[in-house]
């Protein structure tokens, strides 16, 4: 569950009567200690922040950010060089049958 529905749910909970910005306002100020997480969709990193703590996030999957996206055709082209190979007047060939395999993950 997300944190803010999380928040709105304790405030319907709590029968709470007055501004919802007012109500948010009052949790930030007695839960300091509360972690927020944000994933960027572009490059995947996951920030963590206290409430109401902006410009202070911490990165806390860096080995994956680090990675960055996998590189589909890279992984596929190595795949290919790493295939059984048959020397056919000096040229290298995989034999069609292997690549559909590598294509399809089932090598």
């Amino acid at each position: 569950m997300g944190k803010m529905k999380e928040i709105f749910q304790q405030m319907q909970e709590e029968n709470y009567k007055g501004d919802a910005k007012e109500y948010l306002n009052n949790y930030v100020k007695n839960n300091p200690d509360k972690l927020i997480f944000e994933r960027n969709p572009d490059s995947g990193a996951i920030r963590a922040r206290k409430v109401g703590d902006y410009g202070n996030e911490k990165i806390i999957n860096t080995k994956e950010v680090q990675s960055g996206p996998i590189d589909l055709r890279k992984e596929i082209a190595d795949d290919l060089w790493a295939a059984n190979k048959k020397l056919v007047d000096g040229k290298w060939y995989v034999p069609i049958s292997d690549v559909l395999k590598i294509v399809n993950g089932e090598i």
